[in-house]
């Protein structure tokens, strides 16, 4: 895991390290610096925690796995056929319950949310995410694998995620048809092929990017709550019992 101070003169070397080629995309890093040394969100956090918000740490996906598992789930740089069967076995291996009918990228989203997150109480940014769990990012430059993505994580849950978006119609359609593979495997949470967003795509769309802030998360870390139904605006989402 690397740690690195959050100050000024520091933050444009982790801006490098993490060879993002999207301006959009390093904008969004710049953002989270500035919630993390916000005076307001230190005085709070040092109170509930004993996170060190001068310092930020940064891991792959992979790495991140391979570390808080202790073990080593297979490269993303392998052939699609071959991964997923390899993470299966290496998840029996390590007696971790999983649906067989899953494919690789909602596997080591389970992975990540079951016991990568709840160790993250330091600020970390987690990123190279597989192609697999993104499939509205754009590539990484020289990889066919990994994309231009990253979450933010603080007190043990995520708090921000960001990717450039994909604008290619040709690699949308070719992802979108790989997801339809696994509808028919009996994944019902796939959706249908939007057809009128790669119409407007094949139109042409300029290079973009975005953050995503979990307002409702940041809320659950500054009051230290343990379910976002306790900071849900909305009564409707909550049941009236908890009201």
């Amino acid at each position: 895991m690397t740690q690195t101070k959050t100050d000024d003169k520091t933050y444009s070397q982790i801006l490098r390290s993490f060879g993002f080629a999207d301006d959009q995309i390093q904008d969004s890093l710049l953002i989270i610096k500035d919630i993390l040394q916000n005076d307001v969100f230190k005085e709070i956090m040092n109170t509930l925690s004993e996170s060190d918000l001068t310092i930020l740490n940064k891991l792959k996906t992979q790495a991140s796995i391979n570390h808080f598992l202790d073990t080593k789930i297979p490269g993303f740089s392998e052939k699609i056929a071959q991964k997923s069967e390899s993470l299966k076995a290496e998840m029996k291996r390590k007696d971790i319950a999983f649906d067989p009918a899953k494919e690789r990228g909602k596997l080591i989203d389970e992975l990540v949310s079951t016991f990568v997150d709840p160790q993250l109480t330091q600020p970390t940014i987690i990123y190279d995410y597989p192609i697999e769990m993104s499939p509205l990012a754009k590539k990484k430059p020289g990889s066919d694998h990994i994309v231009e993505r990253f979450e933010a994580y603080c007190g043990g849950m995520e708090i921000a995620n960001a990717f450039t978006e994909l604008n290619d119609p040709i690699d949308q359609r070719q992802r979108f048809m790989k997801q339809l593979e696994e509808k028919v495997r009996g994944d019902d949470e796939v959706p249908d092929i939007d057809e009128d967003f790669l119409t407007a795509m094949e139109h042409g769309m300029p290079p973009t990017g975005g953050l995503g802030v979990g307002i409702d998360r940041l809320i659950m870390i500054l009051t230290n709550q343990q379910s976002i139904r306790e900071v849900i605006l909305f009564p409707t989402l909550r049941a009236k019992s908890e009201q």
